[in-house]
């Protein structure tokens, strides 16, 4: 072991164990308190990720890639996909399921209302509670 700071410790290289790697504690289910907040990294949308998200929904509308068509129906400039910014703020990108380790067995539902615009050059700040 290689003695970081305080308690904290870490494996050399031969001696690694990926199991005993958690970014956090794991805790069961019945550990977890309601309204505990869980959040996620900041991420900065870009044009490559609308790209890609594109390619890989295969949804083609221009309010999606075309500056003038998407000024022309009144929105200032091409609109992130609404699944996209769902995808980056959903439970499973923020912490949640380090919190609760191999308990997190099934994704059954997600909600959400969209109340802005999500534009590229946009950052998401997302939290579960």
């Amino acid at each position: 072991m290689a003695q970081l700071s305080g308690e904290q410790t870490a494996t050399t290289p031969d001696t690694f164990d990926p199991e005993a790697f958690l970014v956090v504690p794991a805790r069961a289910f019945e550990d977890l308190q309601v309204g505990e907040v869980f959040r996620a990294p900041s991420r900065t949308l870009t044009d490559a990720h609308a790209a890609a998200f594109q390619t890989v929904s295969a949804d083609n509308h221009p309010v999606h890639y075309d500056a003038e068509w998407a000024r022309r129906h009144g929105h200032t400039a091409p609109v992130v996909h609404g699944l996209q910014v769902l995808a980056f703020t959903a439970p499973g990108a923020t912490l949640f399921p380090h919190f609760i380790g191999e308990a997190f067995v099934a994704f059954l539902e997600l909600s959400c209302t969209f109340l802005k615009e999500v534009h590229s050059g946009d950052t998401l700040l997302a939290w579960q509670a």
